[in-house]
């Protein structure tokens, strides 16, 4: 006893260590118990003695019960009479039949087991009631104690037909049945502990024997049992009609209504609970207790109805009842389950529940996960800071460490897997993912996640350590070891696998993903195998717990976004194996078809969307819009407006994102004039049902108006809404601003800026960004570097977009006459590119080819080598990657003047006819090079100042010879064009005659397509 409290000591240290010591406010709550918890302290220390003097009794009843069995099997085997009145022959056969059954036991062979008592079973003499063969009375009464221990072997190996024909040996009109020692009883209850048809089956049958063989009438006791199993085994129709049945014989009492209630709380069924309750306030001998209203919480919060939860804890305030531990957790477990949980009312309940006296000085492993599960939603829903969250959470959980130490056996086991668990799930949501991890390590160490079903816990635990782990990758290798060395049950179950799945496509894994996604495949294999050969039920349950299910393949068709024909696959596996589609699989299907090649299968999505129906799926808001926005990609308006008014017609919830999604066909009507109008009409759906605009919707409305040319139109709505002192709330503003700006109506955006100006309002980071690139399209450079100046002071960050527009128009105005303007604007420009450059560097990040675009680049390159500052402009040509550097940047075109710096032809014919005035012969040979690979046309007199300035300083004939084969092969290939196509043509037509693609969109969850801007500034 000593060594055992020394290792629970010890076991106390280090569980102690899991959290920091409590602060001051921490202990002043404790002090704030005074008497009461100095008082415990004193009970807990004078009942010490007792408690020993009580486990040495138990060791001595240990010992006589051991001497008393090696007493009786030895006067078996001497053929001497036992102490029940066996002798002779029989007690030579009982004694052999107890060592066969004792044997089969301790080798978890229940059939032997039941083989070797059925040996000595007999019909009764003289009593024609009994019709089956039982053992003798002494036989059962030396047996007694040895039922608990087979029963758990039946229901361990899932053989409950073995613990019926194992009860059937025994009269069950013996008065030790009436003891509460019902064999049959307790074959009923424990058939449902497993789900399944056969064992509700045994259940059944051993009600109907022990009805019909063995002459007992059913009553509260077998009725509440078979009520208990019919809710376990997932029957709740079947479990009220045994209910029914049992008010119908008025076989009833308050324990049958209470296992109802139970089955009630298992299906979240809350108003069946509750009308359960209500039925026995009004039948005899059936008064609620406690335990009722416990039920009936445990139903609300399956329900995620804290009305129904509230309602019966005021019931248990008006019947005066008290509550028990067991009530204060289940009504903490429903704070957390609420939609809008509050902490301040858990917090409080839960000090309630601690002064009551009822949950001892820290409350239970129940109440503990409750309140971590609630700092963990409260976090998600702000109520309450992330560091705030995490001392408390840690707080409560060192306190249920340090109440369970002065009990050496709930030591052990406190806190639980599930504490653990909820604890790993708030540092998650707390983004602490050193912390989960550290966590999870030690729930590992201790063994109090591996009692009962607590191995499931650790698989929640180390399914919300993969949740937290995507913080980093090196947290994600760390939980991975974990998992490695966990058990092959928990390493290799549907939860684990489908944590390993999401966390491998969070860090765009696919590979890795898929490959779990083989395990699997490989799993289900196994599956049907079993099930053909006809594997043992425990071999085949553990299978079950490693087959893919709907998040599986959610998770991976998700992934498939962009391949179709991946997702597809996907579907057919999930339909072949058994595995309903959701909501969610028909909505990722959708948005994977809308996805492929720009809509073109949405007869694809339309007849998966029909599917969907035909399953009977009840189309949500997100399925609708997902078909809506498949019609719109694949150019098909009027199809979507269908679906939008099937919708609205039906009354189903619409989102910003459905109304955006609407706006967006009325970019596709050929008529402007009825897009214009179709778009009022969703607005005016919007205002109705009181829908917000978002910034994509306010953006799509503006451009239909702008498509229609009523640009003055929507300034005008916006003076009506002004002058009748309508409210423009910023996002509006802001969305106006960036409507303005893309339709090139820059000084009236710079208006507006104005305007947010004199109301103190700050325009948001995406509405700069904007305002920089359009000012400087348009070439307002002083707008666009005090847009830059002001956007950097509020600690923005630049993307390469807008940082490409600004360098660009700084580079190009660079060229201006007057050499200070120039040298200044050029110093602006490098100091934006080398900023930008510098924090590259720093974070070990993307390169100049990312930093800016081909085209900034190229006006950068021209403005720096113009201005005498050719080494460097040399050092960005060469840092850029040879092969594709400037493969996107701008194309000279005829309609623009010869002299503008923002394409690649300029860059080149900069580079070689600076390089040749400074006789720098070898580096402009070096950009020849280049261009020729680059398949970049320069002018004709670039090249001959390239092949006179090579003659110059006497380069290698080949190399003359080069660039005069380059010149005849420009011009070669100008005259070939010239015969390939028409000398004028419409500027309706694009040159790549690709106009599906100009009208195409990405719509929903894809980029935006901008319009592309090709302007000269002198």
């Amino acid at each position: 006893t000593g060594g055992a409290r020394a290792r629970g000591t010890r076991t106390m240290v280090a569980r102690r260590a899991i959290v920091p010591d409590r602060d001051d406010g921490a202990r002043a709550r404790d002090e704030t118990r005074g008497e009461t918890r100095a008082g415990r302290g004193r009970e807990r220390g004078a009942s010490e003695g007792e408690r020993e003097r009580e486990r040495a009794r138990r060791e001595y009843r240990a010992y006589r019960a051991r001497r008393t069995d090696v007493g009786m099997d030895a006067r078996a085997r001497e053929g001497t009479s036992t102490s029940y009145g066996t002798d002779g022959a029989d007690a030579d056969a009982e004694a052999a039949a107890r060592r066969g059954h004792a044997e089969a036991l301790r080798a978890g062979d229940v059939d032997g087991a039941v083989k070797a008592l059925a040996t000595l079973a007999r019909r009764g003499e003289g009593d024609a009631r009994m019709t089956r063969a039982v053992v003798s009375k002494a036989m059962a009464k030396s047996l007694a104690k040895s039922h608990k221990g087979f029963m758990k072997l039946c229901v361990k190996t899932y053989r409950m037909d073995a613990a019926l024909r194992y009860a059937r040996l025994f009269d069950a009109r013996d008065r030790d049945f009436a003891r509460g020692k019902d064999l049959y009883c307790t074959v009923i209850y424990l058939c449902g502990r497993e789900e399944g048809s056969n064992q509700w089956n045994i259940a059944r049958e051993a009600f109907e024997l022990r009805r019909d063989e063995a002459g007992l009438e059913p009553d509260p006791y077998a009725y509440s049992a078979l009520v208990c199993a019919a809710g376990r085994c997932g029957k709740a129709r079947t479990a009220r009609e045994v209910f029914e049945e049992a008010n119908a014989v008025n076989a009833v009492d308050t324990v049958v209504y209470n296992a109802y209630i139970d089955v009630c709380a298992h299906g979240g069924d809350y108003d069946g609970a509750r009308a359960t309750l209500e039925r026995m306030k009004t039948t005899p001998n059936c008064a609620p207790n406690i335990r009722s209203y416990n039920g009936v919480i445990s139903a609300a919060t399956r329900k995620k109805h804290f009305p129904g939860a509230m309602w019966a804890w005021e019931e248990i305030e008006t019947a005066n009842l008290q509550p028990t531990m067991i009530t204060y957790g289940a009504m903490l477990a429903a704070g957390a389950a609420a939609d809008d949980v509050d902490v301040r009312w858990s917090e409080d309940l839960f000090a309630q529940a601690l002064e009551s006296g009822a949950c001892g000085n820290a409350g239970n492993d129940h109440m503990v996960t409750s309140m971590l599960q609630t700092y963990a939603r409260g976090v998600a829903l702000e109520q309450i800071e992330r560091d705030v969250a995490m001392e408390r959470g840690e707080s409560v959980v060192q306190a249920l460490i340090e109440d369970a130490q002065w009990d050496e056996r709930r030591a052990e086991s406190t806190p639980n897997g599930r504490v653990w668990s909820a604890l790993i799930t708030l540092c998650a949501r707390c983004g602490r993912a050193a912390r989960a991890i550290e966590v999870l390590k030690i729930m590992i160490s201790t063994r109090s996640h591996r009692v009962g079903h607590e191995w499931l816990h650790l698989t929640y635990a180390l399914t919300s350590a993969l949740e937290a782990s995507k913080e980093g990758i090196e947290y994600f290798a760390r939980v991975q070891r974990e998992i490695e060395q966990s058990p092959a049950m928990v390493r290799d179950c549907t939860g684990v696998r489908n944590g390993l799945i999401a966390t491998h496509l969070h860090f765009g894994d696919f590979k890795s993903a898929f490959k779990v996604y083989d395990d699997f495949k490989n799993d289900i294999f196994k599956y049907r195998k079993a099930h053909e050969e006809n594997w043992n039920a425990r071999a085949r349950r553990g299978l079950e717990r490693q087959l893919p299910d709907t998040i599986t393949y959610n998770s991976l068709i998700y992934a498939c976004a962009d391949d179709d024909v991946k997702a597809m696959g996907l579907y057919h596996d999930m339909v072949s194996n058994g595995i309903n589609p959701t909501v969610r699989t028909y909505v990722a299907l959708i948005v994977a078809l809308s996805r492929s090649k720009r809509g073109s299968k949405v007869t694809e999505a339309e007849k998966i969307f029909k599917a969907a129906i035909d399953d009977g799926v009840t189309p949500n808001e997100f399925l609708f819009t997902a078909l809506m926005d498949a019609q719109v990609k694949g150019n098909r308006p009027l199809s979507a407006f269908e679906t939008y008014a099937r919708m609205i017609e039906a009354d189903v919830n619409c989102t910003t994102v459905t109304f955006g999604c609407a706006l967006q066909a009325c970019c596709y009507v050929e008529d402007v004039e009825e897009s214009v109008e179709r778009a009022y009409s969703v607005l005016r759906d919007m205002t109705e049902r009181d829908v917000q605009m978002n910034d994509w919707c306010s953006n799509t409305f503006l451009r239909v108006i702008s498509r229609a040319g009523r640009i003055e139109e929507m300034l005008e709505e916006v003076k009506k809404t002004v002058r009748r002192k309508g409210k423009l709330e910023q996002e509006t503003l802001e969305a106006i601003i960036r409507a303005l700006c893309s339709a090139g109506y820059v000084e009236r955006a710079n208006r507006f800026i104005s305007m947010m100006n004199s109301r103190n309002l700050e325009p948001r980071e995406q509405t700069f960004k904007e305002f920089i690139v359009a000012s400087s399209r348009d070439g307002f450079v002083d707008w666009a570097w005090e847009s830059y100046k002001r956007f950097t002071r509020l600690g923005h960050k630049l993307d390469a977009g807008t940082r490409s527009a600004l360098v660009t128009v700084l580079s190009v105005a660079s060229t201006s006459p007057d050499p200070d303007d120039a040298e200044l604007l050029l110093a602006r420009a490098i100091g934006v590119f080398e900023a930008a450059f510098k924090r590259a560097d720093e974070d070990n990040g993307p390169q100049v080819l990312d930093v800016i675009d081909a085209e900034a680049r190229c006006a950068l390159i021209v403005a720096m080598a113009r201005s005498e500052k050719l080494d460097r402009a040399l050092d960005i040509w060469r840092d850029s990657p040879k092969a594709q550097s400037f493969s996107k940047a701008r194309k000279h075109t005829s309609s623009e003047g010869n002299d503008y710096i923002g394409d690649v032809r300029a860059m080149y014919e900069c580079l070689i006819e600076v390089c040749c005035h400074e006789d720098r012969i070898d580096d402009a040979l070096e950009v020849f090079d280049h261009l020729k690979d680059a398949g970049v046309r320069v002018s004709t007199v670039t090249l001959a100042f390239l092949e006179s300035s090579c003659r110059r300083c006497r380069v290698e004939e080949w190399r003359m010879f080069d660039v005069c084969a380059q010149m005849r092969a420009q011009v070669e290939q100008k005259n070939e064009g010239r015969l390939a196509k028409p000398t004028k043509m419409s500027h309706h037509v694009r040159d790549d005659g690709n106009i599906a693609s100009e009208l195409a969109t990405d719509g929903l969850g894809g980029e935006q397509k901008t319009s592309a801007w090709r302007k000269n500034v002198d």
